[in-house]
């Protein structure tokens, strides 16, 4: 009966420190983190340190809070200037995820970012540098063409949750 007794309490003991420590995590100071609950967000933690969350009910994502590059494994593209020349233009961004919560419901991931974020980058380049002269665009309006391109990235950028810093 008393080895019964002891039994039971270091189960209990067992199942109370394994729910202890599936209710703490901690956020690094690079990253930032969701708490995702039943599959719906239901916060979002910008700070580092330890924090403490329902074990088995929540989940939590970690996202980087750094500058991150978008580099997709695509091929560069073939664009056409103003005065009819065909160039080759690839693209990358710099980004970082400033609103977690949007981000996550927006596009999940990196690469969801890439699948969702790359086409407005080429649509924004083709946009652009359709409207500038080859000559022009090696010499004096390289970086207005740039600064363009950038500007409508951005404004679009904000719907997943993350500012542009820099598009090349």
């Amino acid at each position: 009966m008393r080895s019964n007794i002891k039994i039971a309490f270091i189960s209990v003991f067992v199942v109370v420190l394994i729910a202890l420590f599936n209710s703490m995590f901690v956020v690094q100071e690079t990253k930032q983190a969701i708490v995702i609950q039943l599959g719906k967000v239901v916060r979002d933690i910008k700070e580092s340190g330890l924090y403490f969350k329902l074990p088995f009910i929540n989940n939590v994502e970690f996202l980087d809070k750094r500058v991150l590059d978008l580099s997709p494994d695509k091929t560069p593209r073939e664009v056409i200037t103003a005065d009819q020349k065909r160039i080759i233009v690839d693209a990358y961004a710099k980004y970082k995820i400033v609103e977690p919560i949007t981000f996550y419901q927006a596009v999940r991931s990196e690469s969801g970012l890439v699948r969702r974020l790359y086409p407005i980058i080429e649509a924004h380049i083709r946009e652009n540098i359709v409207k500038f002269s080859l000559i022009s665009l090696l010499n004096e309006k390289r970086s207005e063409v740039m600064q363009l391109i950038q500007r409508g990235v951005y404004s679009e950028a904000r719907k997943f949750g993350i500012e542009i810093i820099d598009v090349r």
